[in-house]
């Protein structure tokens, strides 16, 4: 028999009465959702945690590139925009559940996890910028890693953006900046998703080179394995190649 509850984190990470798992909450019910000391910790690490284990690998395709491209796209600029303003909201939230985990009357509102979270969050974005840099920089039409950085930041999202709205409908809104800066946040990681699903387009690759159509497109475009991760192939004049 599954356990009703679960929790391997200390008492203070979480609210008092709030678990990591609770089948109550999330199974042995109608109306289903998850805890928020889960969706503040499974729902926020695995993105941001998938996105730096993929660094090494980053930087490997950033070395190995013949390509330096200095000029920026629309959609460089404007991913860049979206990751520096979804940090400046992750550190303004940052800063204020600080404060408030200093006020000894109110530190047991804000549990270390909600702290952590938005910790991780905002030095995850300025990642992100980071990535969209070096997929401009090596002429990448497109990056899988990012595609799907910001579509499991998008699924966990999802799922606060619902619990959060259903309890400020049936309860209050209890925090209203923690609440605010949410309801900001979600439609700019949805916007970042958007833009990762279409390809840049990048001239100065294409002089002197046979370029196939097909890995000029984006991400989930590109029917061929070897494009993984957003690779762009490059192909040379040979009988094989069709331009027709």
């Amino acid at each position: 028999m599954m356990a009703q509850v679960f929790h391997p984190f200390p008492e203070r990470f979480c609210k008092p009465g709030d678990h990591f798992w609770d089948a109550t909450l999330s199974w042995n019910t109608s109306n289903p959702e998850l805890s928020e000391c889960f969706q503040q910790s499974v729902l926020v690490w695995i993105p941001c945690l998938f996105l730096w284990a993929m660094l090494p690998y980053q930087a490997y395709r950033v070395m190995t590139s013949r390509y330096r491209i200095h000029r920026w796209t629309w959609i460089s600029i404007a991913k860049t925009v979206f990751c520096v303003a979804l940090a400046v909201l992750a550190l303004t939230e940052m800063s204020y559940t600080a404060y408030q985990l200093s006020m000894e009357d109110l530190g047991v509102l804000y549990p270390d996890v909600n702290l952590t979270a938005v910790l991780i969050k905002g030095g995850t974005y300025i990642l992100a910028a980071f990535y969209v840099y070096l997929e401009k920089r090596g002429a990448r039409p497109s990056s899988g890693v990012l595609f799907f950085f910001w579509l499991f930041m998008l699924i966990g999202n999802s799922v606060t953006f619902r619990t959060k709205l259903s309890r400020a409908v049936v309860h209050g809104i209890e925090d209203r900046l923690s609440f605010g800066v949410f309801m900001a946040s979600f439609p700019l990681v949805f916007i970042q998703f958007v833009l990762s699903c279409f390809a840049e387009h990048f001239p100065q690759r294409e002089h002197g080179e046979k370029v196939c159509h097909i890995f000029q497109g984006s991400f989930i475009n590109m029917p061929n394995n070897s494009a993984l991760f957003g690779r762009h192939l490059a192909l040379n004049n040979s009988p094989r190649f069709l331009t027709g």
